[in-house]
């Protein structure tokens, strides 16, 4: 797990209080995989933000998820990301995520030559999804943005 958050671990600040800060990663390629997760969680403010830059490729598998989630009243981080691909593999329960509870959901800016196996819906525990939802607020926006119109691609088994 990477994270960044206003969640109690140390020091003597009361859990859910400040900024989640924000967490940026420039890498060749990124593979998660078995409930590995980058995140940027709050429990109050605004969430933290997430930027990826990444040359090739993003891989997502098995459980596998991007987030910038807020609990309570707290708005939801936004997540940038660059890359060349996004491929999360089928049935595995893999997304990118900046939502919230109460709060606005956060903002999803993604560019990419390509998306396979994953879409803009809201998230639920058996697809592989792109969800930037208020549970009971004002929802997110997502943006995807590639060099040709159909270049978001389902995978089949």
């Amino acid at each position: 797990m990477i994270n960044v958050s206003n969640f109690s671990s140390r020091g003597s600040a009361e859990p859910g209080t400040g900024e989640a800060g924000n967490l940026t990663i420039e890498a060749n390629s990124i593979s998660l995989d078995n409930d590995t997760i980058i995140t940027a969680g709050t429990q109050s403010g605004n969430g933290g933000n997430i930027s990826l830059k990444v040359a090739d490729d993003i891989t997502l598998g098995n459980d596998s998820t991007i987030s910038a989630k807020a609990f309570n009243n707290a708005n939801g981080g936004n997540l940038t990301i660059d890359t060349n691909f996004i491929v999360a593999f089928p049935d595995g329960n893999n997304d990118i995520i900046a939502n919230a509870a109460q709060g606005t959901g956060g903002n999803i800016n993604i560019t990419a030559e390509s998306l396979f196996g994953i879409e803009e819906r809201l998230q639920n525990d058996f697809t592989n999804d792109i969800d930037a939802s208020s549970e009971f607020g004002f929802n997110g926006n997502v943006s995807i943005n590639t060099p040709e119109a159909g270049a978001i691609q389902g995978v089949s088994c």
